[in-house]
């Protein structure tokens, strides 16, 4: 889920990561998304210091560099996901993490073209029509900071 939800992975992009795919330059952190959807390779940055401290140990072992990371099927990434579904009541799913990822890159200002080339779309006009909308206008968040005010004048 975190590898998902600070890489925008796909589920057969996440199956398919190994430790060969993880580049450590300097302070810099990763990862080469080799078979992405339509055979798209990307590269995507990782930043999050937890999950380059998780990356780092793992990478440090003995291991096959050429393995997988995960080595399961995508049907058991799903029945993971529902498990945690079920027993937090808590919606979840395969692609939330990738809807998140878009979604903060768009709040934190990176461009749209930039968002969509860490998605891996071929094209622009499916980043724009699936993630843009996600992203709440200025107007919308003055909305919801007023409302979440006159609620807690209230109590």
């Amino acid at each position: 889920m975190q590898f998902q939800y600070h890489a925008g992975l796909r589920v057969s992009e996440l199956i398919n990561v190994t430790p060969r795919d993880i580049r450590f330059d300097n302070n810099r952190v990763e990862l080469f998304v080799r078979k992405g959807k339509g055979r798209k390779q990307r590269v995507v940055p990782i930043v999050d210091p937890e999950l380059i401290a998780t990356l780092r140990f793992l990478n440090s072992d003995n291991i096959d560099f050429d393995k997988p990371y995960i080595n399961k099927n995508r049907k058991t990434i799903w029945r993971w996901y529902k498990k945690v579904q079920s027993s937090t009541g808590v919606y979840i799913n395969t692609h939330i993490f990738r809807h998140s990822f878009a979604r903060n890159l768009l709040l934190k200002g990176v461009p749209i073209n930039t968002v969509s080339l860490l998605l891996g779309h071929s094209y622009l006009s499916t980043t724009v029509e699936t993630y843009l909308q996600l992203a709440p206008s200025h107007k919308e968040l003055e909305l919801a900071w007023k409302l979440l005010n006159n609620d807690s004048v209230k109590e």
